[in-house]
């Protein structure tokens, strides 16, 4: 059993992995270890299970960003940082995973990093594209986050959410005060307020 094990093993293909992604090198070696241990059965559950694992470890701490257009016109990402802004007082700040008890509290983080320094913030885009579900808690979370902007005169509005989260949001009781189908419409919107238009 042994040494059907080993014959399994990937040499090449472990440093493959070692060399562009470390924490899925831990994973492999993970499984090939299980494997040669504990068989190929036990072994690929055991690779799961540590996929799972490292999944989670993943959205827990999502990379977060704020949207800025580049001279060309497109959009993005730049690293959330105190003052960051997309465009004057407007912050379009994308939340890079879906939304869950265990990583709502980047949220808060972030806009506390956000509002910290820099030029006074009016509006907060939340750019939604890669959120595909909320639960709960981060409603209860996100909920709060409005409560705290609105109160610092800041303009809560959304952009680019799935149908189902939008649906999911409007039942927890937690809305913007503006919904955009894209950033690029809260942008225009934004320069469109700003100028008095």
């Amino acid at each position: 059993m042994f040494l059907i094990g080993v014959e399994l093993v990937d040499v090449a293909g472990l440093c493959r992995i070692l060399a562009v992604r470390r924490a899925e090198f831990v994973v492999a070696l993970l499984t090939a270890v299980a494997v040669v241990v504990f068989g190929v059965e036990d072994g690929m559950l055991i690779a799961i299970a540590a996929s799972i694992v490292d999944h989670l470890r993943h959205s827990y701490s999502p990379h977060n960003a704020v949207l800025v257009k580049s001279p060309a016109g497109h959009w993005r990402s730049e690293p959330v940082t105190a003052g960051a802004r997309t465009s004057g007082g407007l912050v379009v700040y994308r939340f890079a995973s879906a939304m869950y008890f265990a990583n709502a509290s980047r949220l808060i983080a972030d806009i506390g990093t956000l509002l910290a320094a820099g030029p006074d913030l009016r509006w907060f885009c939340l750019d939604a594209a890669a959120i595909g579900d909320v639960d709960f808690t981060a409603s209860t979370v996100l909920a709060g986050a409005f409560t705290r902007l609105r109160a610092r005169g800041v303009r809560v509005v959304a952009s680019n959410l799935a149908h189902g989260v939008r649906v999911e949001l409007q039942r927890y009781g937690v809305t913007p005060d503006a919904w955009y189908d894209t950033s690029g419409e809260a942008l225009a919107a934004y320069a469109n307020d700003t100028s008095g238009g």
